[in-house]
Order: C-alpha cells, then sequence, then structure tokens
C-alpha cells in the first residue's frame, strides 16, 4: 500500500486504550495535556507496549514544557471534517466495536462525494438493465431457449459492479490517507491491473462458498437417506448448521472488496489477507455487516421511498409490454440503489483499515 495511515495505539494510565491517527496528533495532545506523559504506546496488537519518552518520534517531549501547537490550513482540516465527519484529523479516536460503529457514520459523509455517487449510480443502473437486455436481445433474434442466458447479463453485471468497487475503494482510501478531495479521474489511473485481480479473487471465493453450498444440498440426495428417520434427521440438522456457516461466510465477502485496489494486491495474497482477517474477527464483522447493510438501507431510501412511491417496479419481458418500460424501471431501480452500493464500498474500506492496522502483525 503506497499510502497509509500513521496510527498510534495509547495506553492512557488509566487503563484506556485509544487510537491516534498520526505520530503529528500524539504530539499535539502530549502537548496539550490530553495525553498523559506517562502513558504507553505501540502500533500493532502484537508489538509491546512501549513508554512514551522512549520513543524517537516523542522523546523530546518528555518533561517539556511546550505550549500545544495550532493545527494550520496546511492540515486542510475542512476537507478532513467533510470526508471523515470526525471533527479533524488530530482526533482520538475509541478502539473497538465502539468505534467502528462511530465509522459507519463516517462512511455516510464519504459515501455523499458527487464522483461516488454518480458513477456507483449509473454502474448500478447499466447492471440493473444488462439483466434483461442480454436475454431480451437472444429472444427477438429468435434463439427462444435463454434458460442459461441470465447468467451471462449476471457476470457482465458483476464485471462492472467490481469496476465500481476498484474505483470507489481507492478513491476513498487516498482520500483518508492523503487528506484530501482526489477526484474519480485520480482513482481510475493504472485501475485495471487490481480490478482484473479483484475479479480473480470474487470468482475463487464466491465459487468456493457456492460450490459448498451446491454441495450441502445435495448430500440427502446422495445419501439416499429417509428424511424422517434419526439418521435422516441428524444428517438434515448438521447440513443445516453447515449451510448456515456457509452463508454467513457469504457475508464476510464484502470485506475482500478493498484489500486488492488498496494494497495492489494479487487475487491469491487479497484472499489470503481476507481469511487471516476474518479468521481472526469472524464475529466482529458479522455484525459490522449487518448493521452496514442496514444503514445502507437507509441511505438509498430517500431515492428508494420516492421511486416505490411512484409506482416503479422490475420485471420481465411479456410479449405485450414495451421494452422501453422494462429497460425504464431496471435503470431508475438500479439508479435507486445506487446510494447503498457506494455506502458498502466505503464502510468496508473503513472496516478494512480498522482491522488491518488494529490487528495486523505484518505492517
Amino acid at each position: 500500500m503506497k499510502d497509509h495511515y500513521d496510527p498510534w495505539y495509547v495506553r492512557m494510565p488509566d487503563g484506556r486504550v485509544i487510537k491516534a491517527k498520526s505520530s503529528q496528533s500524539v504530539r499535539y495532545h502530549v502537548e496539550a495535556g490530553h495525553i498523559p506523559r506517562n502513558s504507553m504506546l505501540r502500533r500493532l496488537k502484537n508489538e509491546e507496549w512501549v513508554s512514551l519518552g522512549w520513543l524517537n518520534e516523542f522523546a523530546d517531549l518528555v518533561g517539556g514544557d511546550k505550549k500545544p501547537e495550532q493545527i494550520t490550513s496546511d492540515t486542510n482540516v475542512e476537507f478532513v471534517r467533510a470526508i471523515t465527519g470526525q471533527g479533524d484529523p488530530m482526533r482520538l479516536e475509541t478502539v473497538g466495536v465502539r468505534g467502528l460503529t462511530e465509522e459507519l457514520l463516517t462512511a455516510f459523509d464519504s459515501t455523499g462525494h458527487r464522483d461516488k455517487l454518480i458513477v456507483g449510480s449509473l454502474l448500478c443502473g447499466l447492471s440493473s438493465v444488462l439483466l434483461v437486455l442480454v436475454p431480451f436481445i437472444w429472444f427477438q433474434l429468435g434463439n427462444k431457449e435463454t434458460t442459461w442466458l441470465p447468467y451471462v447479463g449476471n457476470a457482465i453485471s458483476a464485471l462492472l459492479m467490481t469496476l465500481g468497487i476498484t474505483w470507489i475503494s481507492r478513491q476513498t482510501h487516498w482520500e483518508l490517507s492523503r487528506m484530501r478531495s482526489i477526484s474519480l479521474g485520480e482513482a481510475q489511473r493504472r485501475s485495471f491491473g487490481p480490478w482484473i485481480q479483484l475479479i480473480l479473487a470474487y470468482t475463487v471465493v464466491i465459487g468456493i462458498l457456492g460450490g459448498l453450498i451446491y454441495v450441502l444440498n445435495h448430500v440427502p440426495i446422495w445419501l439416499a437417506v429417509d428424511p424422517s428417520s434419526y439418521k435422516g434427521a441428524s444428517i438434515g440438522l448438521g447440513l443445516l448448521i453447515a449451510k448456515i456457516f456457509v452463508f454467513q461466510l457469504l457475508l464476510l465477502v464484502p470485506v475482500l472488496g478493498p484489500i486488492g485496489p488498496i494494497e495492489e494486491y494479487n487475487f491469491i495474497e487479497s484472499i489470503g489477507t481476507w481469511q487471516k482477517l476474518c479468521a481472526r474477527n469472524y464475529g466482529r464483522i458479522l455484525v459490522y455487516e449487518g448493521v452496514a447493510l442496514v444503514m445502507g438501507f437507509l441511505a438509498a431510501l430517500p431515492i428508494l421511498l420516492p421511486y416505490n412511491l411512484a409506482g416503479g417496479t422490475i420485471g420481465t419481458f411479456p410479449p405485450n409490454i414495451n421494452p422501453v418500460s422494462v429497460f425504464g424501471t431496471h435503470f431508475l431501480m438500479g439508479l435507486a440503489i445506487g446510494p447503498m452500493f457506494v455506502f458498502l464500498i466505503v464502510s468496508n474500506v473503513i472496516l478494512y483499515l480498522n482491522l488491518r492496522y488494529e490487528f495486523s502483525a505484518n505492517r
């Protein structure tokens, strides 16, 4: 990752642990008296706590009598407030689930970036149209057997969605790390490689999980057991538990999205990092993703609600329905869910960065 945070975890004398976003933030709060000079610091969870005075970055602060430095316009505080929603880059953050919940509120502010909303909504609209456009064209050409063709539309739609994930993840990460506004054009530069790697990562992970679901659904048929017998009931219960676990893993897949675009990993490295994060924070990510889905729905509600009140629906192609109506309603529906799509991407970028820097043993 070429641009990253410079976080410090600070253990106060009373045992509280907080996170400062940078060395500059630590210095400011020590000089201001918010952080006692006998506090302990570390960057990673696996590191030992080190006394403030033993660190080269802050050794000059111990015993010093300097006044708090003023935050100048060079820190671009107003922009940081706009994209983080947390006051300024000097803010101290609570570590843990409470901190992640606060970051979800931060994601709302970053979601409101015009470029993100435009790109996310347009890609969702085009993807929604493609779900019905490909089968329609095939049908008009006289090929009535289209049972497999929807999968082609689904695949093209998935490619567009992963492209949006790549762009928005890079844009959000660079905004947070560089503390300035990032245009969509900047995020698009050299994004082809990360996009392809993300497609491969999603294909492998979702393919494996989908294969597991297929196997679990067909085990009773292959075993030819009577579901009313004790043996059949026991097997059925075990399969149910296994399927619940697999579907929970599917809920963790969104965290995979920002890893490759941010770190510029290949798909194998991305999957490995995702697996480690999920293994260490399984329950935590599940709760976060559940709350993010609810908040994402709220982000889209101002558009979804008027759409439904106006009678907007989505459907297929009955012979007597004008295709313009179907294409139009699908496109509008895609536009309506665009804010939710963007919010989920942004929230997973923030979630990944939090988990990475709080728990990673490699950086």
